[in-house]
C-alpha cells in the first residue's frame, strides 16, 4: 500500500511518467520479493508457512537468500539499486511542487500581512477579529451540540437498549447485535465457496499434477 500511495502521490503532482516508472521498478522488485518467499516456502518438505519455524535458511538456501536481500534493499529504496532512482525521482518532484507552493503561500502571507509595500489598505477599512463579531449563541453552539449529542446517546443506550433487550423485542436486537447478519451471509455464500475451491484445486493441482 506503501507503494500505491507514493505513485498516487505522483501523480497527484502530474508526475504520470514518473508513477509508471516507479510501477515498472516496483514489479520487479517485488516479484523477486515473492518468488524467494515462494522458493523458501517449497524448499520445506512440509511447506509449512509459520515463519516461527523459519530460521538460518541462509546457510543452506544461499541464491535465495541473497535474491531476498537485494529485494529487500531496493524495496528500502537504498542507492544504487531500482528502488532508488525511482522514489527518488517522485520525492524530488514533488519537493519542487511543494517549494512552489509555500513561495507563493509566504508571499500572500508576508503581502497581506507583513509590509505594505505592494498593497496599501485604505484607511476606512475597519479590521476585527472573527472573535469579537460572533453572538453568544454562536460560540455555545459547539458544546451544545455535543453535549445534547451525547445525551441522546447515552439515553439510547441505557433506555431504548434494554427495551429491546426485552422479550417482546429479543428478535429485533438480536438481528441488530450480529450486524444484520452479514458476516453469516458471508462466510456461507463468499468464505466458504473459496475456501472448498482452493481445497479442492489444491488437492487437485499442487498435490495432484504438479507433485
Amino acid at each position: 500500500m506503501s507503494q500505491l500511495g507514493l505513485i498516487v502521490v505522483a501523480v497527484g503532482g502530474s508526475g504520470y511518467s514518473l508513477a509508471l516508472f516507479h510501477l515498472f521498478c516496483h514489479s520487479f522488485f517485488k516479484a523477486l520479493l515473492f518468488i524467494s518467499a515462494g522458493a523458501i516456502i517449497h524448499s520445506v518438505i512440509s511447506e509449512s508457512q509459520d515463519m516461527r519455524t523459519y530460521g538460518g535458511f541462509n546457510r543452506y538456501l544461499p541464491f535465495t537468500y541473497t535474491c531476498l536481500l537485494i529485494a529487500s534493499l531496493s524495496l528500502m529504496a537504498i542507492p544504487g539499486l531500482t528502488g532508488f532512482y525511482s522514489k527518488d525521482a517522485i520525492i524530488e518532484s514533488i519537493l519542487a511542487v511543494c517549494s512552489i507552493f509555500v513561495g507563493y503561500l509566504f508571499r500572500d502571507l508576508l503581502v497581506g500581512f507583513g509590509t505594505d509595500v505592494v498593497f496599501q489598505l485604505p484607511h476606512t477599512f475597519s479590521l476585527v477579529e472573527t472573535e469579537f463579531t460572533l453572538t453568544p449563541v454562536f460560540k455555545l453552539l459547539p458544546i451544545t451540540c455535543g453535549v445534547t449529542i451525547s445525551i441522546i446517546t447515552v439515553y439510547s443506550y441505557e433506555v431504548l437498549g434494554a427495551a429491546f433487550k426485552s422479550n417482546n423485542y429479543r428478535s429485533v436486537f438480536s438481528l441488530f447485535n450480529q450486524r444484520l447478519m452479514y458476516d453469516q451471509m458471508l462466510n456461507h455464500l463468499v468464505i466458504r465457496k473459496g475456501l472448498l475451491l482452493g481445497g479442492n484445486l489444491n488437492n487437485a493441482v499442487d498435490q495432484g499434477v504438479l507433485q
